[in-house]
C-alpha cells in the first residue's frame, strides 16, 4: 500500500481462538487469525482518530468478526479490506500466499514457514515460494559475479 498513514500505525495483537472460546462464541472449528501485518494495518487505519463516531463503532464490530475470523466473517470483510487498501478483486488466498512469501523473503527456515502458515504437504506449500525462491536466485547470481542486487 502507498498509504504513509498506514505504514506508520502500530500493529495489534492477534490471538488465534482456543477451542473453548470457539466453543463459547458457536464455531465449530478453530480458527486463525489473519497473519500478514499490511492486512492489520489496514484494520488500525481504520481506527484512527479521523473516523466519524459511527465508523469508529463499525470499526470495532469489524475487528472483533476479523479476529474471530469465521470463514463467513471474511467473506463479509473482505470487499471492504481490499476496497481500503486498493486491491482490486483480493482473494481468499493473498493473505496466505503474502504471509509465506514474505516469512520466506525474511529468511525464515521453509519448514518452519509451512508450518507457520498451515501446509500439511511441502507440494502445497511450494505454490507460494515462487518469489522468494526467485528472489535468492537473483540474489546469488550477484554475489557469484562480485556485484550487489539492486
Amino acid at each position: 500500500m502507498n498509504n504513509p498513514e498506514l505504514n506508520n500505525l502500530p500493529p495489534i495483537k492477534l490471538i488465534p481462538l482456543d477451542a473453548e472460546t470457539a466453543s463459547l462464541s458457536g464455531h465449530t472449528r478453530v480458527t486463525r487469525p489473519p497473519t500478514d501485518i499490511r492486512w492489520v494495518k489496514v484494520l488500525e487505519f481504520l481506527r484512527s482518530n479521523n473516523l466519524a463516531p459511527n465508523s469508529r463503532k463499525l470499526y470495532e464490530r469489524e475487528l472483533k468478526r476479523f479476529l474471530a475470523w469465521s470463514e463467513l466473517h471474511y467473506h463479509e470483510l473482505r470487499p471492504r479490506i481490499g476496497e481500503i487498501a486498493h486491491i482490486e478483486d483480493l482473494h481468499p488466498h493473498s493473505f496466505r500466499h503474502t504471509y509465506a512469501t514474505d516469512l520466506l523473503l525474511l529468511g525464515v527456515d521453509p519448514s518452519h514457514a509451512r508450518k507457520l502458515t498451515g501446509h500439511q504437504s511441502e507440494k502445497a506449500f511450494r505454490r507460494y515460494t515462487l518469489r522468494s525462491e526467485q528472489e535468492a536466485a537473483i540474489a546469488a547470481y550477484y554475489r557469484a559475479i562480485g556485484e550487489e542486487a539492486e
